[in-house]
């Protein structure tokens, strides 16, 4: 189990550069009723942390302060901007 947390926790990083272990507890608070449901029913839970990543870390990234880029979606600079606030680095 804790391979694939760490597997998931590297994804994030090369993906996002978002630090799970400093989005994760955050992210958790905005996830709505089902999906926290959902991930402490599975499984698979490191698949599933992934996933409400991919899908709410958008959530944080839209504060004020944070959303500088264009586009739509989690951008790696905005994981940067996001994890640097969360380790109160900002």
């Amino acid at each position: 189990m804790g391979d694939r947390l760490a597997a998931v926790d590297q994804r994030m990083l090369n993906a996002y550069q978002l630090e799970m272990t400093a989005a994760w507890p955050r992210l958790w608070l905005l996830l709505p009723a089902r999906a926290r449901t959902d991930l402490r029913a599975a499984q698979s839970y490191a698949e599933l942390a992934e996933s409400a990543v991919d899908l709410y870390a958008r959530r944080p990234a839209r504060a004020p302060g944070l959303r500088r880029d264009s586009g739509a979606g989690l951008t790696q600079a905005t994981g940067r901007r996001i994890t640097s606030l969360l380790r109160k680095k900002a």
